[in-house]
């Protein structure tokens, strides 16, 4: 074998490492929206029946420690408080899980020569700073100028910025819960059908998100 021989097959290997990598990856991120979905619709379920939960709980041990009945049961208004929270942080988790598989698996994502990627993974950035902060206080808060306009996927989410930007969020700002397992779905088809030809774009003249 010549070098030139040599050298191909030296860059066949890597070219096929790095894909078999990126699948991994890909599949990864996939099926970390799949756990957001669950946990969204858990709390879903949870917070459709207020002051419901079945607190089997007596008695709790973990090595030396151990924890009484006092200490674990929960008030009528501790549980509906809890379910609130739990639909807070599962919105959270839900809109991380978004951001984090576009950012890993688009380069560029937000200037993505697929419009519908560039679009969903602005509003999943947006929906997750909102979040980051305080994710039992969320507020829309967009200082990137990039962050402030209308966003919409027709038939699955809409955001207007310039209306709510500084406001407490609230289901209605962007259509309600069914509008975020709608957009999960959504983003999730995208990733799985994108490959490296749908990224790219001319660098963004403001800053960065």
């Amino acid at each position: 074998m010549d070098w030139e021989e040599w050298r191909h097959c030296w860059t066949e290997f890597h070219r096929h490492t790095a894909a078999h990598v990126i699948d991994i990856m890909r599949h990864r991120y996939i099926r970390s929206l799949d756990i957001a979905a669950v946990q969204f619709k858990l709390s879903l379920q949870v917070g459709a029946l207020p002051g419901a939960v079945d607190q089997r709980l007596t008695y709790m041990q973990y090595g030396r420690l151990g924890i009484e009945k006092q200490d674990l049961q929960l008030s009528p208004d501790d549980v509906a408080l809890g379910q609130t929270a739990l639909q807070h942080t599962a919105t959270f988790a839900l809109a991380l899980a978004i951001d984090s598989a576009f950012e890993r698996l688009v380069p560029d994502r937000f200037n993505c020569r697929n419009p519908d990627i560039a679009v969903a993974a602005r509003i999943a950035r947006i929906l997750r700073n909102a979040f980051s902060h305080d994710p039992f206080f969320p507020r829309w808060i967009c200082t990137n100028p990039n962050h402030r306009g209308m966003f919409a996927i027709p038939g699955v989410i809409s955001l207007d910025t310039t209306v709510v930007n500084g406001q407490d969020v609230d289901w209605r700002h962007y259509g309600g819960p069914l509008a975020l397992l709608r957009f999960l779905r959504h983003c999730q088809g995208l990733l799985i059908t994108t490959d490296d030809h749908d990224s790219g774009g001319d660098e963004e003249a403001t800053p960065p998100p």
